[in-house]
């Protein structure tokens, strides 16, 4: 139980046409049973997110949980914010096609949470 560690991700995705993604790297706690925290491996996608709940240039903040399996691949996503459903969904399903390095415990990998934070910046509506 003396082993909490939180991870924030950074993840940036740019796009003209869809939501822009980004977040900050915080530190890691370290702890004494040898934990080495994931790496991302493929980044989530999240150019082609629906921008109808968006308001011009507004910032959405969200974070969320990521089960990781020994293998690093993301099995389940809770805890997002949005109150846009259709929008969280393709959130989710972002973040299920990305991929990580397992947790290392001791060398060994299993499987664990994730808790990531992203910063959403809605599109500039275009001129027309």
């Amino acid at each position: 139980m003396g082993d909490i560690m939180k991870n924030h991700l950074l993840f940036v995705a740019i796009s003209s046409l869809g939501l822009v993604a980004c977040g900050t790297t915080k530190p890691i706690k370290q702890t004494s049973n040898a934990i080495t925290p994931p790496q991302v491996v493929k980044s989530p996608d999240f150019r082609h997110l629906p921008t109808k709940s968006c308001k011009n240039g507004e910032f959405i903040h969200t974070s969320a949980v990521l089960a990781l399996d020994k293998q690093g691949q993301v099995t389940g996503v809770s805890g997002l914010t949005v109150k846009d459903k259709e929008l969280a969904l393709h959130i989710t399903q972002a973040f299920k096609k990305a991929k990580y390095t397992p947790y290392l415990i001791h060398g060994k990998p299993v499987a664990r949470n994730l808790d990531v934070a992203i910063s959403l910046k809605c599109p500039p509506k275009s001129r027309r």
